[in-house]
């Protein structure tokens, strides 16, 4: 029903709404409010160089050139590692479109990208182009910039103790998940429409509705075949026992289709899953201790 599908849809975004706060001082200092669970927590070189990064995303208006990042060696390294580990697991687990996708974008392996090459290898191919975000955008303001084939995306990196996790999306995620299917033209067609869609909405309520016209027109696009092979493969067999194909269709979009192509990790303790998993990959996951 209309009011299932309205709850099924707002529990998705509730649970993907995991971006570290960001507020700005009345003296001007920036600051990323990390959760007590996440692993750079403790570490204030770590908390500093995320308000260092989140400060040039503020302070960047449209029609500006995208801030540059000088990336530590450090944070190229988790970047080369993260693209080591998924480069076999997606030649195993993701569609052939997505690796498709991927080869001709024919972003760097052993460094962190700018965004703006990002946008240069997108462009030609579907019209792209990324801008920077501190965090968390608004989701009428992210999904209207869909429409305007616009992606934003958040430029620090996870914390280098847990390169293999994350609690929240990093540029990893953005760019190595997303970029990859937005260099898909009929992927790259789908999210512009849902974005342009979401113009049309009259409250704020109707927004997360969208999200469905993502999730089955993402399955059709990937193939229907595509999704029991993507729970055989996470080895969830509780998920068959889901009453619920809503939920169970918006989950699995939410974090096997977007995010894990980008190596987003979470522990999270899901209703078709018994125990803290993190989706490291397309069709991979493991537990975190």
């Amino acid at each position: 029903r209309p009011s299932t599908i309205r709850k099924e849809a707002m529990t998705v975004f509730e649970e993907g709404q995991l971006y570290s706060a960001v507020t700005t001082d009345a003296d001007g200092q920036v600051q990323v409010h990390l959760g007590e669970d996440h692993p750079g927590f403790t570490d204030p070189v770590y908390r500093a160089r995320r308000a260092d990064i989140a400060s040039a995303s503020l302070a960047h208006r449209p029609g500006q050139p995208v801030p540059t990042i000088d990336y530590t060696d450090e944070e190229h390294g988790v970047w080369a590692l993260v693209s080591a580990e998924l480069a076999a697991k997606h030649e195993r687990y993701a569609h052939p479109e997505y690796l498709e996708a991927k080869a001709a974008l024919a972003l760097p392996t052993d460094h962190v990208p700018q965004l703006h090459e990002v946008t240069q290898a997108l462009m030609p191919r579907t019209g792209w182009c990324y801008t920077a975000a501190p965090g968390l955008v608004p989701l009428r303001e992210f999904y209207a910039d869909l429409g305007r084939r616009t992606f934003n995306s958040t430029q620090y990196l996870r914390h280098p103790s847990e390169p293999l996790y994350t609690p929240e999306p990093d540029i990893i995620h953005e760019v190595i998940g997303h970029a990859h299917q937005l260099a898909s033209p009929r992927f790259a067609a789908i999210a512009q429409a849902a974005g342009a869609a979401s113009e049309r909405l009259e409250t704020q309520h109707a927004l997360p509705l969208v999200a469905v016209v993502i999730v089955l027109m993402s399955i059709a696009y990937f193939a229907m075949a595509s999704i029991p092979f993507l729970f055989v493969r996470l080895d969830i067999p509780e998920v068959w026992r889901v009453p619920r194909p809503a939920q169970c269709l918006f989950r699995g979009h939410w974090f096997c289709c977007p995010h894990g192509g980008g190596g987003l990790c979470r522990e999270r303790q899901h209703g078709f899953s018994g125990r803290h998993v993190a989706a490291f990959s397309l069709g991979h996951l493991r537990a975190r201790n």
